[in-house]
């Protein structure tokens, strides 16, 4: 299987990048998210399967990733999750 990897983008006039996506070298999909801060890397991500909620730097909107099957990522904007908008940080 070939690999490959592609930039996920938010619609705005911005257009930042929120992830990249691609199938990986076992043929699955992924999306990979990185948080940097001046070149240091902050945080990293990757997800093989299901779903994935991403917020815009820019727009401040959040998107949903759905991983559908071997072929298909899907962009939709999202609602902010509950978990978040109640302001409750989990110890």
């Amino acid at each position: 299987m070939r690999r490959t990897s592609h930039d996920l983008r938010c619609f705005c006039a911005r257009s930042p990048m929120l992830a990249k996506y691609g199938v990986d070298g076992d043929g699955k999909l992924y999306v990979h998210v990185k948080v940097y801060k001046q070149r240091r890397v902050y945080s990293e991500s990757f997800i093989t399967g299901g779903t994935v909620k991403l917020l815009c730097r820019e727009c401040l909107r959040w998107h949903r990733v759905v991983i559908r099957d071997t072929s298909t990522v899907m962009l939709l904007e999202d609602k902010v999750p509950v978990e978040i908008s109640s302001g409750a940080m989990p110890a």
